[in-house]
């Protein structure tokens, strides 16, 4: 079997710094050129001099120390490049499996934890002796902190649209369930309750055989980005670029959220998306509503956000008769949870889906956790390798 190609990740580098301006949105583009020292030493080979000059701390840091950010940007942006070149393996286990394989070690090699340890609770001058004397709870504790960082800025490429989870092979989390539908893959039903699973593999089998599967997923509440990402891969390569999906999900504030969220994400992946609210109050028999969570009696001082909450709510459902009531959809029947995915498949697939469900509105730009491609096309944003 032959080996892979290496490339010249140097090379690399210099192709990336010249693609990514047009490639990216002008604001990442800017974050990122002020993040990342670029076409610098390779941290790899560097000695912790070199490391200490090139990334020392800010003026209100004690001599000796680094500036964490800056430096765990540039390492992670050359274990970025390494990967691609084939030069460094990728990770394939979870993002924390990035600090154990690469980054830790690189600590431990220029001693860096026990450095930030000995400046955050000592006013001496730096010394190899007492590195090595720092307790090992207080090196764990700040092993945590960076091992957190890391995570944090990992999550800043990928929101610059600059990385890719799959470009680390990172593990597809096993907190959800999904498939691709055979002939109607643009049309996605989602639920944030695992237990309706059964409900969803039933509208991608289609045991009618009337060519109407489509595309599922099922997860233990918000959805989160790095599982969408591998899930719209299939969709991609299925050649989707517009997704109508519904998202059945608590009747209350928090359940309304996470189809926001859902909607969000996908177009944050550079989908043209349309979001449906398949839970409906007329789905809940009286006894169940008289058990519901009455939100009308919320103090306007005290429990400002969970009222702003709840008003925006109410704005796109009117709750229950006008009534700020929230339901959870377990209490439904199977026969109607059922019957209400059936509903959906059914007219997302001619196109009517919106004189059926409330259309949710997409969240605001300030209040968006991930922002939207700089062109609005999947074949661009949600790039293939």
């Amino acid at each position: 079997m032959a080996r892979a190609r290496k490339t010249d990740w140097r090379e690399l580098e210099k192709q990336q710094l010249e693609a990514l301006p047009a490639r990216l949105h002008p604001d990442d583009w800017k974050w990122l050129r002020g993040a990342v020292k670029f076409e610098t030493v390779d941290l790899e080979l560097a000695t912790t001099a070199e490391v200490m000059t090139l990334f020392p701390g800010t003026s209100d840091e004690r001599p000796g120390s680094v500036n964490d950010a800056r430096l765990i940007r540039t390492f992670l942006w050359q274990l970025w490049l390494k990967i691609k070149a084939k030069h460094s393996p990728p990770v394939q286990g979870n993002i924390r499996s990035t600090w154990y394989q690469a980054l830790e070690p690189f600590y431990q090699k220029h001693d860096l934890i026990g450095r930030r340890a000995l400046l955050q609770g000592s006013s001496h001058q730096l010394e190899e002796a007492p590195i090595r004397e720092i307790g090992i709870r207080k090196r764990t504790s700040e092993a945590d902190r960076v091992a957190t960082t890391m995570t944090d800025i990992l999550g800043d490429f990928i929101y610059a649209h600059v990385f890719r989870f799959s470009d680390f092979v990172y593990q597809e989390p096993l907190d959800h369930r999904a498939l691709v539908g055979r002939d109607k893959p643009k049309n996605l039903y989602f639920t944030e309750k695992e237990g309706l699973w059964r409900l969803a593999k039933e509208l991608y089998e289609d045991k009618l055989d009337l060519g109407n599967s489509i595309s599922v997923m099922a997860a233990n509440g918000q959805p989160s980005l790095l599982a969408l990402d591998y899930y719209c891969q299939g969709l991609v390569s299925r050649g989707v670029r517009r997704i109508t999906a519904g998202c059945f999900s608590d009747y209350d504030p928090w359940g309304y959220l996470i189809a926001q969220g859902l909607d969000d994400k996908l177009r944050f992946l550079g989908f043209d998306v349309t979001t449906y609210y398949l839970t409906t109050a007329n789905l809940f028999s009286p006894e169940q509503i008289a058990r519901g969570r009455d939100f009308g009696d919320l103090d306007h001082d005290k429990d400002k956000a969970l009222k702003t909450l709840v008003d925006r709510w109410m704005a796109v459902t009117n709750g229950v008769n006008g009534r700020p009531i929230g339901l959870h959809i377990d209490v439904l029947s199977w026969g109607l949870k059922s019957a209400q995915g059936q509903n959906f498949r059914k007219w997302a697939i001619v196109g009517q889906a919106g004189e059926w469900f409330p259309v949710v509105q997409p969240l605001s730009e300030a209040e968006r956790s991930w922002r939207v491609p700089r062109t609005l096309t999947a074949k661009r944003a949600v790039r293939q390798r």
